[in-house]
This record gives C-alpha cells, structure tokens and sequence, in this order.
C-alpha cells in the first residue's frame, strides 16, 4: 500500500501538479472548472506583500483576515514570488497528506488505512476544493493541520498540552473556523470544571490575538463577515460546495432549471 500511494502521488505532483500550477505563464493550466485568477496564487501572493508592507513601512493594509497572518507569512517575504508560491503548494500538499492519512490514523489508532480513508485521500487530490486551494495560494488546509495536530498532542501526548494549545491558537488565528474543534480539546466529559476553563481561556487568548496589531483589522475582518459575503450571493468566489455549483452553472456544465437526483431530473429545483 505505501508503494502504490507514494508512486500515485509521484505522479500526481509531477504529471499534474507541476505542469498545471508551475507553468512560466504564472496562470493555471486547467480547464477552468475553479476561479482562476492571473498570476496565479492570488492570495498568498497579496498577504505576502501586506506583510512585506507592514514590515517595511509599519502600515497596516485592510485585510479580511486575522492580523496574524500577516505575522505568519512574513519569512515569506524573504523569497520571490514564485520561490514563495512554489513552497506554499508543497506545503498545502504536505499538509493535505498529514490531515486526510497520517493524523486521522494517529487520533483514532488506527493500524492501517480503511478503504474509506484511502476514498477520501485519492479523490479529495483532484476535488475542487483543494484545486481552489492551490490555485489561490490559500491556507485552510495548513490551519486545519494545525488544529489535528493539537488535537493530537493534546490527547496522546498530555505533558505537552501547552504545545496543543499553542497549535490550535495558530488554527484559530489563520482561520476562525477551527474555533468550532474547541470541543475536541476534552479528555473527560465528566470534569466540567476544568473543561470550562480550558475553553473559556482559549477563548479569551484567541479574542485578545485577534488585537495584536490593534482594533483596525479586527474592525475590517468583521465588515467582511457580515457586508463582503452579502456583496458575492449569487456568483461563485470561494471554494464551498454552492461556489463549485455556481461555478459549473456559469460554465454550462449543469442545467440551470433542472438539478438531476440520480437519474430523475426534478425540474425548478435550482430555481426554488
């Protein structure tokens, strides 16, 4: 099993991977089933230059991010852009092995890969999900890798918890979501007390970092959550499943008055 995995995933990152986001052109060379944007790794590449513009000159640009991304990615600034894009795919691929195949295995003890696991491993490679990811320069994938490497820490490696919560406070920074995995950071369901106060107290370390470069970009975070999101109903922008339905709607790939359930077409679904 390890030599097939190892020699599929050879292939993948050089018969794929490589002439597909690596290409001179600096633009995905892919049937655009995902929002592409020229040059390639359009996010990564803006933080990294608000980073590299809050080092150098201490301003602050708006971002919809937490303030410590631009922290997070400022040793990106020491390598060009396309030394800098390169390495951010291959940790996203890095990452993307440790959370679909060697974590999940650790956490749950396993001793060896279910067919399920081995489903979700391959298929997630080519998903629309992780291809947005790559073409975008984006990081969900490494926050994710940070909250199940807490995860883990915390349960089977209890003298280091203070690494655990180190861990998921960089989840949470990067991307609030992995704020919701709090819950997994429980050993004994019946101490309510010292859960309480495990939650509640990253909690308030996570709210108090969301400040460390000040009320600005906590301000500008929020506007978006609440104002940008609104701005993009209707037309794809990210990679969640109504952005990929969205995206193959305005490709013609898919009938925009009938959603196939099975093999029945059900007509007005989409429009209901």
């Amino acid at each position: 099993m390890t030599w097939v995995l190892l020699g599929f995933f050879i292939t993948f990152f050089f018969f794929f991977v490589v002439p597909v986001f690596f290409d001179p052109s600096r633009a995905m060379q892919f049937k655009p089933y995902v929002l592409v944007v020229s040059p390639i790794g359009y996010d990564f590449r803006a933080i990294v230059s608000f980073s590299s513009t809050w080092i150098h000159t201490g301003v602050l640009v708006p971002i919809v991010y937490p303030a410590f991304t631009l922290i997070f990615f400022a040793p990106f600034t020491f390598l060009g852009d396309e030394a800098g894009y390169k390495l951010i795919v291959i940790i996203i691929l890095l990452c993307y092995i440790l959370i679909t195949w060697v974590l999940p295995q650790r956490i749950l003890k396993l001793k060896g890969m279910s067919a399920f696991a081995m489903l979700i491993f391959i298929t997630g490679l080519p998903s629309y999900g992780l291809q947005f990811e790559l073409e975008r320069g984006q990081w969900n994938v490494i926050a994710m890798t940070f909250c199940l490497l807490a995860i883990y820490i915390f349960h089977d490696h209890p003298k280091r918890r203070w690494l655990a919560y180190l861990l998921f406070t960089i989840s949470v920074q990067l991307k609030l979501f992995p704020a919701i995995f709090v819950f997994a950071l429980i050993e004994d369901a019946s101490d309510w007390r010292n859960n309480l106060k495990r939650i509640v107290g990253l909690g308030v370390l996570n709210v108090l970092l969301l400040f460390i470069l000040g009320v600005a970009p906590v301000i500008n975070t929020v506007n978006y959550m609440i104002q940008g999101e609104a701005a993009h109903v209707g037309r794809p922008f990210n990679l969640s499943i109504s952005s990929f339905v969205l995206q193959l709607l305005s490709l013609r790939s898919l009938p925009h008055s009938v959603l196939f359930y099975g093999c029945r077409p059900i007509p007005g679904c989409l429009n209901s």
